[in-house]
């Protein structure tokens, strides 16, 4: 098959797509309801915790601590008493070079532009 041939079978390839993909998936980024059946999720058994649950119905964050108590009490005796709040819940920020949708790694870039900063000499950033 040709070039030309191949670009032939390509015409009307984005209006075939749009056809079969429904309007609800037609967007950058999906974030699927926590009670979607497909792709939702269950949320950790500690009351106030919105993490997805993993093992015995409980986040990694909730699980791990669980796990590392001395008497390892049952689950219900944790629920009632599950400490503190867990750390490390903030908004993620994004790479403020305009235009790039990753997150931050280091210095408020994402580590391809953190990166090409380091190798740039770490120059004082524009105004």
């Amino acid at each position: 098959m040709t070039a030309a041939g191949s670009s032939l079978n390509r015409v009307g390839l984005l209006e075939k797509l749009m056809a079969t993909v429904r309007p609800e998936f037609r967007v950058d980024i999906l974030v699927p309801d926590q009670g979607d059946p497909v792709l939702g999720w269950k949320s950790c058994g500690v009351t106030g915790c919105d993490r997805p649950a993993n093992d015995y119905e409980l986040c990694k964050g909730h699980g791990g601590r669980w796990r590392k108590r001395q008497d390892h009490p049952d689950r219900a005796s944790f629920l009632a008493d599950p400490g503190p709040p867990l750390r490390g819940r903030i908004e993620l920020t994004s790479c403020t070079v305009t235009g790039c949708r990753y997150g931050t790694s280091g210095r408020g870039l994402c580590g391809r532009h953190r990166d090409k900063w380091q190798q740039a000499g770490r120059p004082e950033p524009c105004t």
